[in-house]
């Protein structure tokens, strides 16, 4: 036989978990054994309990144990949730799906009422929860809700300021200031030097040509008076 070596103190099991308990009466006419990992919310159905406080859930009991409710008695039990990917398959076939998923959820519940599993609604139901923040369950219902709020905000928040801040601005602020600023320096600053420069550049040939033709009429007239001159020597020789 193999020698056990035991740790000293004890060990928590499904530490970090909420725990949920709840009466189970047994209405059938034998015994009903549910193992550690069963889906209690499936389990048989002569047993009569809150299911749907249930869902999720299973025995808060050392793995490969039982609890064993024989005809007719009545049991306190303590549930918690499961863990890993929350995904269950098989047992009543009431589930085959997802905990987190809503449909599934309620597709459970169709198929509980159809088959005929007892439920009641038990007023005495406890429930504790970790100190630590939010159960496994509850996580995905939230992470839901966040993921729809900002998908339904996002396009609303910035399709409504981001034509409302850039359109209203722009064309008022360059619009008015671009036509009022350069058009009246423009027109004034370059209208009164080309006409000036014009002016002046047309009048100054005028002069010049009249001064050159004055010129040119004194020097025609010299050489007339130097010619009779010459002429009047000659004719006195």
């Amino acid at each position: 036989m193999p020698d056990y070596i035991y740790g000293e103190g004890s060990i928590e099991i499904n530490a970090g978990r909420s725990v949920v308990t709840m009466t189970v009466r047994n209405t059938g006419d034998r015994a009903v054994q549910i193992g550690s990992h069963y889906h209690f919310f499936e389990a048989n159905r002569a047993l009569s309990f809150d299911r749907e406080r249930a869902y999720g859930r299973r025995l808060d009991i050392p793995a490969g144990t039982a609890v064993r409710i024989e005809a007719g008695d009545s049991h306190r039990v303590d549930l918690v949730e499961y863990g890993g990917g929350m995904r269950v398959v098989g047992f009543a076939g009431l589930v085959n799906g997802g905990l987190r998923s809503e449909q599934t959820h309620r597709n459970a519940v169709a198929r509980m009422a159809e088959q005929g599993f007892q439920n009641v609604r038990d007023a005495t139901v406890k429930v504790r929860k970790p100190k630590s923040a939010k159960t496994e369950l509850e996580v995905p219902k939230a992470a839901r809700a966040a993921a729809k709020r900002p998908a339904a905000k996002k396009p609303a928040g910035k399709a409504a300021p981001k034509p409302a801040g850039k359109a209203a601005p722009k064309p008022a602020g360059k619009a008015a200031p671009k036509p009022a600023g350069k058009a009246a320096p423009k027109a004034a600053g370059k209208a009164a030097p080309k006409a000036a420069a014009k002016t002046a550049g047309r009048a100054a040939p005028k002069r010049t040509a009249a001064a050159r033709t004055s010129k040119g009429a004194v020097t025609a007239k010299a050489p007339s008076r130097s010619s009779r001159t010459r002429t009047t020597k000659k004719g006195k020789s």
